[in-house]
């Protein structure tokens, strides 16, 4: 059975994804911050139990990170997908606090980092010719004012994921980002106005770009940023 590390999987695009892979008959093993997250993932998947393992670890902290994969040794991941992110934004950069700029960077860039870093090794170690995804934005490419930390932090997720990706190709390992623009779930449908989320990113689209960059099917897909900035008009 194929079996895929979801981090951020009790987040609002992590439960989507996490009920992707459950519903395509994968095993999930989800990363959570702690048992908050956890008893939401739990009571959102009852019937997949049996194919759900939760634990709860900072994907901002190596030693937690190197635990996580040194448990899964003996288990076949085959893809990984890194959920975990945020966004700090309102303030130009020269009114942007240093340590915001940190958290960001901790959270977006050291997070994915690590990831990569200690699932690359994991499918080496296992002669797994595994897959990984990662989230950007669009900000990537698309600046905009007062989120300078933000917009560093994820463009250094997209060079991080294209360097996995190069490394990786003599193994067989890709590695592959989605920029998407603003997302159509609940928290940010809470401040939407005048019908603009309409033309939001689909969650559901996003994880079915993941599912289909996981599997075996996309086999020839490595080094690609994918841009998901909004809904097309019917």
């Amino acid at each position: 059975m194929n079996h895929v590390l979801i981090t951020g999987a009790a987040g609002n695009l992590g439960l989507t994804v996490t009920k992707m892979f459950l519903k395509n008959s994968w095993k999930v093993t989800a990363l959570t911050k702690d048992s908050i997250e956890s008893n939401v993932l739990e009571s959102a998947f009852k019937d997949f139990e049996n194919d759900l393992t939760i634990y709860n670890c900072d994907v901002t902290n190596e030693e937690q990170v190197k635990q996580i994969f040194e448990l899964l040794h003996l288990r076949h991941i085959s893809a990984i997908v890194h959920l975990v992110g945020g966004i700090s934004a309102g303030q130009p950069i020269n009114d942007t606090p240093l340590v915001v700029f940190e958290e960001m960077i901790s959270l977006n860039t050291t997070s994915t980092f690590l990831m990569l870093s200690h699932g690359i090794e994991h499918f080496k170690k296992n002669e797994i010719q595994g897959s990984i995804i990662t989230i950007g934005a669009k900000d990537n490419y698309h600046q905009s004012k007062n989120r300078s930390a933000y917009a560093a932090s994820k463009a250094a997720v997209q060079s991080l994921t294209l360097t996995a990706s190069e490394e990786g190709k003599d193994y067989g390992i890709r590695a592959n980002i989605i920029l998407p623009g603003i997302i159509r779930t609940p928290a940010n449908l809470a401040w939407a106005e005048n019908g603009e989320e309409s033309k939001w990113t689909d969650p559901k689209s996003i994880a079915n770009t993941i599912f289909y960059l996981a599997t075996p099917v996309s086999k020839g897909i490595t080094g690609t940023v994918i841009e998901m900035y909004g809904q097309l008009p019917a």
